[in-house]
């Protein structure tokens, strides 16, 4: 089971320059209908740790199979400043791109 995630911006650019710089990260699985990323190191069961479907000119969809710090920072420091939107799939309520990619740590 995965979980989803509409990454939404407010124009196209902003997708296209997210998109853009996910698909040239060492992450990136290379070409296929999808933009499937894996964590260096995973031992996800999944072909994927984290797959984008671009949804329309603005928006995205994020599957995340495995959470990943890896991840997390690729898509932190691309996103960084910019004005986006992330929502569980079916809600409307924000949530943080922490709370969608980073693994939790475990407190004894």
């Amino acid at each position: 089971m995965s979980y989803e995630y509409i990454l939404t911006f407010e124009n196209d650019t902003d997708l296209s320059h997210f998109i853009k710089n996910v698909s040239s990260s060492s992450l990136f699985l290379g070409n296929s209908k999808n933009i499937d990323l894996r964590a260096p190191n995973s031992s996800s069961q999944w072909s994927y740790d984290v797959r984008l479907v671009e949804l329309d000119l603005h928006k995205c969809l994020i599957q995340v199979a495995t959470k990943s710090e890896a991840i997390f920072k690729l898509f932190d420091s691309i996103l960084l400043g910019g004005n986006f939107q992330l929502t569980e799939d079916g809600d409307e309520d924000s949530i943080s791109l922490e709370e969608a990619l980073m693994p939790r740590k475990l407190h004894y």
